[in-house]
């Protein structure tokens, strides 16, 4: 009787085992395959962020899609406009667990453990994926390696490699009704816990000047 190939089973059994071996106690939704950029639809990505009475700050065109070439309107300075929805774009940051680590939730997570994190959702928490499923996690304590280093106590996971950087993508509408795309954080109104700035003046009502009213259309293509 020939004697078992000790190489291909120790490859079939690296092959075979998880690469992510946490227990996922409250998942948020599926994704059977993390693509290269992970888009969160609907997004609204820091604490206290709403949609809805927004007024710019600056002048701002408006796109006909995120990162579209065609512009549909101009946003005059201090523009009153809505603030729709949104679309926040990353790409995936590996994170590797380096102490184990349950959360409120009841997720559990074990040394050597990785997984993906996505985008972020306020208060310090990300959306996150490891196998096929999406969760939230809070992030306050996951750190790039150099910080991780510097503060062991502390940090329970670390991100390998750089962060990946997000962009969001809001879409808006005109009080004419044209809806476009921007990723210019020039909005009052976006943080409900903020001040709303007083740099555009206001009517005796504290709403934004009459003269505010609507912005320059481009002109037909």
């Amino acid at each position: 009787m020939s004697k078992p190939n000790l190489l291909v089973i120790a490859a079939f059994l690296v092959l075979s085992s998880p690469l992510y071996g946490l227990t996922i106690k409250e998942p948020t939704g599926k994704l059977e395959t993390l693509p290269e950029t992970y888009v969160d639809k609907g997004a609204c990505p820091f604490e206290c962020c709403t949609y809805g009475a927004w007024v710019a700050l600056e002048e701002t065109p408006l796109l006909d899609k995120p990162d579209g070439k065609q512009t549909v309107a101009n946003l005059k300075r201090c523009e009153k406009v809505e603030g729709v929805t949104g679309d926040f774009y990353v790409k995936p940051s590996l994170v590797e667990v380096v102490k184990d680590y349950e959360d409120d939730a009841g997720n559990q997570f074990k040394k050597g453990d990785k997984f993906y994190l996505l985008s972020p959702q306020g208060e310090g928490f990300f959306s996150a994926w490891a196998d096929g499923k999406l969760f939230d996690v809070d992030g306050v304590f996951i750190f790039p390696k150099e910080d991780c280093d510097a503060n062991p106590s502390d940090c329970w996971a670390m991100i390998q490699g750089d962060p990946g950087e997000g962009v969001w993508w809001m879409q808006v509408k005109t009080s004419t009704g044209v809806v476009g795309w921007t990723k210019e954080p020039v909005f009052d109104g976006q943080d409900s816990c903020g001040v709303p700035a007083d740099d555009c003046g206001t009517d005796s009502n504290g709403e934004p000047a009459p003269d505010a009213e609507g912005g320059e259309q481009p002109p037909a293509q």
